[in-house]
């Protein structure tokens, strides 16, 4: 499959929602420019009001509540880092393929999204550009991470994961 014109479209699709995207997420540090290694899987539980609350803006815009809560990770990570375009990764389920649906084990693949923050958007706004990013990604999910790398001109910077430094996850 990866040779074929499938997975051919694909890397032209990568190609092309990833040009000019900045490949390095710079988290502001603390306590000197030493480089720690501590990554954070930091677990965020919303309360029931809240969450009829997004499903409610979820719903006016059109979009999913992972649309509206991903949209709201890419405004944190943009006053973190002050970075206007921002990449995160998002696992996948790779079982689109009838093929594999009764396969045993585990099959997922990391998609690149990409928040693009330029222009000061409303989040009303943000939220209709996320939802057409995310759209196209899916649509374009079965290249695998490491083929998706090789169509990106990375700037390999030591202790730096290529591509993505954040992952988003909603469950």
């Amino acid at each position: 499959w990866c040779d074929g014109e499938a997975a051919a479209a694909q890397r032209r699709y990568w190609r092309d929602a990833l040009d000019g995207a900045p490949t390095v997420l710079a988290f502001p540090r603390r306590g000197g420019s030493a480089r720690a290694f501590h990554g954070r899987s930091p677990r965020i539980e919303i309360d029931a009001e809240l969450a009829h609350r997004l499903e409610l803006l979820s719903q006016r815009a059109e979009c999913s509540l992972f649309t509206t809560l991903l949209a709201a990770f890419f405004v944190l990570l943009h006053r973190y880092t002050g970075v206007a375009d921002v990449l995160v990764g998002s696992a996948v389920a790779a079982r689109r393929w009838q093929a594999t649906e009764s396969l045993l084990g585990m099959f997922v693949n990391t998609v690149v999204l990409r928040g693009r923050l330029h222009g000061d958007p409303s989040f009303t706004e943000l939220l209709a550009r996320v939802r057409a990013m995310l759209l196209a990604a899916h649509d374009h999910q079965d290249l695998p991470f490491e083929l998706v790398l090789k169509q990106v001109a990375v700037e390999h910077v030591p202790g730096v994961n290529p591509l993505i430094q954040a992952m988003f996850s909603c469950h």
